[in-house]
């Protein structure tokens, strides 16, 4: 049930990068309107570098979605990663920018896939975690990091 609703979630995120990423690279006007700036020769370069990096985030979130399903180690460390940088992308462009639509949608799923995270890999606040194999438990000393 918390695999497949981590599962489920990733899969949302995929989604909605998916959709940023063919917009990005099919209609990159339409992207930079998003981030509220005008196309034109001193932007295009920010939008075909946006799209790239929307296409990293989406593979990367293919990638994730591959190792929690056949239970590879390592899901745990990179899913938080993500999950922390979208967080931290959410709320420094939320006080840079006074934008809070990033803050909901990039804080808010980054906020979700930490807590789904956890309780995918943990059974609890006694330190024990899923190993991702067999699921086996084990005493760990560090949760973001899985030692």
């Amino acid at each position: 049930m918390k695999k497949n609703l981590l599962l489920f979630v990733l899969f949302l995120s995929f989604l909605l990068e998916a959709f940023l990423t063919v917009i990005a690279f099919f209609n990159p006007a339409a992207t930079l309107k998003l981030f509220k700036l005008t196309y034109n020769a001193d932007t295009a370069m920010l939008a075909y570098f946006s799209a790239w990096f929307l296409l990293l985030i989406t593979t990367i979130i293919v990638y994730l979605m591959w190792l929690v399903k056949t239970n590879r180690p390592g899901a745990r460390g990179m899913i938080n990663l993500l999950s922390l940088w979208w967080v931290g992308l959410g709320v420094a462009i939320y006080f840079m920018f006074n934008r809070p639509d990033n803050l909901l949608t990039d804080s808010l799923k980054g906020a979700i896939l930490l807590l789904l995270n956890y309780l995918h890999f943990t059974d609890g606040p006694r330190g024990l975690h899923n190993d991702g194999i067999n699921g086996n438990t084990k005493k760990t000393k560090n949760f973001f990091l899985g030692l």
